[in-house]
Parts: C-alpha cells; structure tokens; sequence
C-alpha cells in the first residue's frame, strides 16, 4: 500500500515529515520533472505488480500524464491497472477510457462513498481469514446461481479458480448445483448474441449465468482459448498446452491440473441432475479422465441414479466412445489407393463405415437455456438429441472391386442392423432409407427390426 500524495495533518510528528508525500508544487516538480523520482517509482510499480488507484481523479495531472503516456506506448503486455471513482458505469468509464485503466464504479449520491468503503472492507475480511472467507463462499455456491448477484456468482469463479478453492466446492455437502456448470463454461454464459439498442452487435453473458467482470464480445468474434481467465473449464497443462473438461475436438487425455480434477469430480456427484447431461452434449466430448470417472459411477450398484438418467448417460457415453473422426474417411481414401482392398483396409472400412451415435442439445429458440426440473419432470429429448449418422456421402465415390464387393455387402449389412438397434434404443419411429438406385430418393421407412 502507498500513499504517494496527500495532505499533511495539522501537526505532523517527525516520521511523517520524512515520508516524502508530494504536497506542494515545489514538491510536485522535484518529484516528477527535476528529480523524475516519482515517475520511476510509478513506473515500476506498473511493470511488477497489479495497480489499485484509491482517491485518484482521471484528471490528476501526474496519474493522466503518467498513464496516458503508458497507454499509448501500446506494450504487449500492458500494466494491469485499476482505479476505484464514483458515478454510473458509462461516467467512471468514459473519464479513464484514454488512460488504459479498468474503472470500478460505485455509486455515491449521499457522498459518503460508502460503496467503496464496503469493497475495502470485504478485501480486508478475505485477507483477514483467507479460510473463514472460503467457507463463506462455499456456502453461497451451494444456492442456485440464478438466485445470486453477479458479483456473488464472481466471487465463487474466483474461489474455483484456485486448487485450494476448486477442492472445497467440490466436496461442499451438499453439492453445489449442477446450473454452476452454466457459469463455469463460458459457451454456455455467453448464450447466443442479444441486441440491445445499447449494445448492437455484442454477445451479453445470460442474466442468470453472467460474472460481475464478464465484458461484452464482439458477435462473430472467435473465442480465444488461451483467455482462461472467465473459462473456468479450461487449464494450462503444459507451457503451450491447454486442457477443458468439454471439448470440440478431439479427445483428450493430458493429465488435469488439480483444480479440474477436483470440478470432475463434483460434476460426477452432481451427474443425475438433467442439467449435468444436457452440457455434456453440446461438446464433441469430455475429457478421458471425466468419462472414465462417469462409467464408474454408472457401474456402481449402490449407486441411487434415476433409470432415465443411467440410460441416458450410457447413450452418450456411447457416443463419445464411439464416434469415428471425419478426418479419417480422407485418410482411408490414401491407403486405398495405394494398397486396393486388402483385408486390413476391409476392416479399418467396416470401423468407419458403421452407423455411430450421435448426441446434441435440443433443437429449441433458446439452445444455451438448460432444462429445469428433474428426470421424471422431463422428456429425454428434452435434455439430450440423439441421432444414428451414417457414412459421408462421398464414401459412395469410393471404387470397390468385384472381388471385395461381396465382404463390402456384408460389412454395409452389418451396419445397417447395427443402426437399426441404435434407432430402436432411441425411439425413432423413421429414419431416412438409403436407395441403390442413383435416380429414386431417399425414402423415410419404419426402422429395419
């Protein structure tokens, strides 16, 4: 904590005399023109630590020049400043927009500024009892998020963001509610672009979901996965190495840090809640070390899971576990050329060729909505969409000799019962019929019993 300008009490004993505060103009000229002791002091503090400014105006002279003149350096890694000041989000914002400065607002209409003296004091109680703080947290974590204020949904991101925190909100009893994953997963508390007459074009964190500190984005900007600072999903594994409990691609298998690992393990305790499902569907998959932890639960006879809940989980475990990369089709395509139809071709043809499951979030107006209530308030396809996909189309341009048309016929029929059962086990009354007739078209059929 410094104080490096001020005024002096009425009758300052010698101690304070020595403190060097810059009280006169005389004071002010030494400190940052003739001297400079000051603006290397400022300076430095800038490049090692996080910046707090207290009792600063925008417009004080040495801060503005100081900070400006920083500003527009335009350092790849800029200070990390704030500055608390009085009025509403769009005054306090626009009076530091020029000084590369995060404004905290507060109101002060009785000028007693008691919002920011309300905010020193919480720091202090955290800094006080680091412990004390973290149980209090805890047990706000374990209301639904929807029933905080974003700055108490800010304060749990900030207690699982930290091994220490992560590992008592996920061994909290009871558990915290499974919505808590809507505000740790930031594809979720983004939801889909809002307009707004304020806000033309940017993507608003959901009302229920956001963060006190969530910005406004940019609709169609892409998400930057090494901004890990409001995914609370996402780790660094590894320098250059990003690990997500959700992913979009393909599997993953590094080795969590402990915060994640602790959050899979309350996802586990947590997973007969709908909502718990209907997240993991909207990714390509889950990390191995969560799908691991799943099946266990799942295989467990002591476990009290609803049946609805079991079923559904096993489908999509099925389709995490089973579901072939697109990239490999092209892949084949290379070896078949160069070898023809060897028996291992024929069966890396059967592995990619078979009907797989596939699982989404249901097609609704309000996709990043999650489903409220439990499994025998819900339908399944309410919570999860499931659909059998088959081969990509351009499997057909492949040429198959006559001698591997027969094997080719076998492993296409064994297919087509593979798919039929998938279909019956996800209560599809019709599915869309392949034809070998290039001129007719796809027909919709009762599924093949």
């Amino acid at each position: 904590m410094v104080y490096l300008h001020g005024r002096m009490p009425t009758q300052p004993a010698d101690v304070t005399r020595r403190l060097g505060f810059i009280l006169s103009n005389a004071d002010f000229g030494r400190a940052y023109l003739a001297d400079g002791w000051a603006t290397r002091f400022v300076r430095d503090l800038l490049q090692h630590y996080v910046i707090v400014l207290l009792g600063y105006s925008a417009t004080d002279p040495p801060m503005r020049y100081l900070l400006e003149g920083l500003h527009a350096r335009g350092d790849k890694a800029p200070a990390v400043i704030y500055a608390f000041d009085s009025g509403s989000d769009e005054e306090v914002e626009l009076r530091w927009r020029d000084r590369g400065v995060r404004a905290l607002s507060y109101e002060n209409a009785d000028g007693s500024h008691a919002g920011l003296w309300n905010s020193l004091r919480a720091w202090a109680n955290r800094a006080d009892d680091p412990d004390a703080w973290r149980r209090t947290i805890v047990a706000l974590a374990q209301e639904r998020p929807g029933e905080l204020q974003p700055h108490e949904r800010g304060q749990v991101a900030s207690l699982v963001k930290t091994d220490r925190g992560a590992k008592l909100f996920a061994e909290a009893t009871p558990p915290p509610p499974a919505e808590w994953l809507c505000v740790f997963d930031r594809y979720v508390r983004y939801g889909n672009p809002v307009r707004t007459p304020g806000a033309i074009g940017e993507v608003l964190p959901l009302p229920d979901f956001s963060l006190d500190d969530d910005p406004p984005r940019s609709e169609g900007q892409p998400w930057q996965d090494g901004e890990i600072s409001d995914d609370l999903l996402l780790s660094t594994v590894r320098p250059g190495a990003l690990a997500r409990l959700g992913s979009f691609g393909h599997h993953q298998t590094a080795q969590l840090p402990n915060r994640l690992i602790s959050l899979e393990h309350w996802i586990v305790r947590v997973i007969n809640t709908p909502v718990v499902a209907w997240w993991a569907a909207g990714h390509g998959s889950l990390h191995e070390t969560l799908l691991s932890l799943i099946e266990w639960k799942l295989n467990r006879p002591d476990e009290d899971i609803d049946d609805q809940a079991r079923k559904v989980w096993s489908l999509i475990l099925e389709s995490f576990r089973n579901s072939p990369s697109e990239d490999r089709w092209f892949d084949f395509a290379r070896v078949l050329i160069r070898d023809g139809w060897t028996s291992s071709i024929l069966r890396d043809f059967e592995r990619i060729a078979t009907p797989y499951l596939h699982c989404s979030r249901p097609i609704q107006a309000k996709p990043q909505i999650p489903p409220k209530g439990n499994w025998q308030d819900l339908r399944r396809s309410e919570v999860v969409w499931f659909e059998v996909k088959f081969p990509p189309e351009h499997a057909e341009n492949f040429e198959v000799s006559s001698e591997a048309l027969p094997s080719i016929v076998r492993i296409l029929c064994r297919g087509l019962q593979h798919a039929a059962g998938l279909l019956d086990e996800i209560d599809t009354p019709y599915w869309r019929t392949a034809t070998f007739h290039p001129e007719q078209r796809p027909r919709r059929q009762p599924p093949v019993k």
